[in-house]
């Protein structure tokens, strides 16, 4: 796995965690992350995609956010799946 492909995100603790990046994608209006744990993860299992929507901040940064509502990440995920199993 190359460097390219890792995303470094800090917990609430603000310990760095490190996530492949699997894919973006846009879906609605707004584009999302798909991350895979590398290592343990608080929370998360080793295989367990996390998914969260790219936002900017009051600095035009990119911004990695939880989909809050259950019925979005429902949707997402069904796009997040068509997608990766398309591309395969």
């Amino acid at each position: 796995m190359s460097e390219k492909s890792i995303v470094v995100l800090k917990d609430e603790d603000g310990r760095e965690v490190r996530f492949s990046h699997i894919m973006t994608f846009d879906y609605d209006g707004s584009f999302y992350v798909a991350l895979l744990p590398v290592g343990e993860v608080e929370g998360a299992g080793r295989d367990e995609v996390l998914l969260m929507e790219i936002r900017e901040d009051e600095d035009a940064s990119d911004c990695y956010l939880p989909v809050e509502n259950e019925q979005q990440l429902e949707k997402v995920w069904e796009e997040f799946k068509r997608l990766y199993y398309e591309d395969e």
